[in-house]
């Protein structure tokens, strides 16, 4: 997408000397929409007429910066930005980019009629355009850092809703008067307080009062987050726990008590009914089934 110009000490810079360009990028597809993750050292680059008349599609990139320090320029506006800062650029105008140490970053790339399709809004980005630290913004941080964990495991026909999430949350960021739909923010709190409750799957804390008030929210309202999907929130937190058992059963010769007892479960009788509730087979008869194809 850009155009490496520091491999090998190549820079768009004449007068100084870069190192060899390293780093490594991860891309999730949310249908239409683009979700790269990556890491690099430093580097620069451009994106020029000859990589614009590469772009068939026009898009928007929001960029969020998660560590480093980077500088990028459109319009005649250079933004520099540090850990937590974000910036808005277009592919249909010449950009420059320039990394000044190692970096992480995430980029949620946006084809523009996605944007457009929504109520008929237009998104607008108009080149550079440093967000100012919104509640609308954090939340869509937060969300982005949520579904990154959770793509891999969704199935197809879950995309769509996603996607649609994704957007009306990033317009929200975009413009702070902008309505954004209740099931989306359900959606999206949802994907959140998922990735809270994996975090604390160890706690004896995990409870509703506990994450109602790590996410500023009433337990009614968390509770319903839930339940309007047909699953309760201790449906949830039961689900993901036996999940991170069976993964111990599997990789260690702990016993089944100490597996229950682990992850919260009252004891190796309850765990045992909660696991072949779920998995159809005891711990044991699983862990022995799982050997015997090895």
């Amino acid at each position: 997408m850009y155009q490496r110009l520091t491999c090998r000490g190549k820079s768009a810079y004449p007068h100084k000397r870069t190192p060899l360009y390293e780093g490594s990028l991860r891309r999730q597809w949310i249908d239409d929409l683009s979700l790269v993750d990556c890491r690099c050292g430093p580097c620069a680059g451009r994106r020029s007429n000859t990589e614009l008349a590469r772009t068939q599609d026009e898009y928007i990139s929001v960029l969020i910066s998660m560590a480093g320090k980077q500088t990028v320029t459109q319009n005649d506006t250079t933004a520099t930005l540090q850990s937590g800062d974000v910036v808005v650029w277009e592919s249909a105008k010449p950009a420059e980019f320039r990394i000044w140490e190692p970096v992480v970053k995430r980029s949620l790339f946006v084809p523009r009629p996605a944007l457009q399709e929504i109520s008929g809004r237009h998104g607008g980005a108009n080149g550079v355009t440093l967000q100012s630290g919104t509640a609308a913004l954090r939340f869509f941080i937060d969300y982005l850092a949520a579904i990154t964990c959770t793509i891999p495991h969704l199935p197809l026909s879950a995309l769509p809703a996603v996607r649609n999430a994704t957007l009306e949350l990033l317009l929200g960021a975009f413009r702070a008067d902008t309505p954004i739909d209740s099931a989306d923010l359900t959606a999206a709190r949802r994907a959140i307080i998922e990735r809270y409750i994996d975090r604390h799957l160890l706690s004896d804390q995990l409870t509703p009062s506990a994450i109602a008030t790590a996410h500023n929210v009433s337990v009614r309202t968390l509770q319903r987050t839930f339940s309007d999907t047909g699953e309760s929130l201790s449906d949830v937190i039961r689900r993901r726990r036996l999940a991170r058992a069976r993964e111990d059963i599997l990789s260690g010769d702990h016993t089944i008590s100490l597996v229950a007892h682990r992850w919260g479960f009252a004891d190796a009788s309850h765990f045992t009914k909660a696991f072949k509730a779920h998995y159809g087979t005891t711990p044991r008869e699983y862990k022995q089934g799982m050997t015997r194809q090895l």
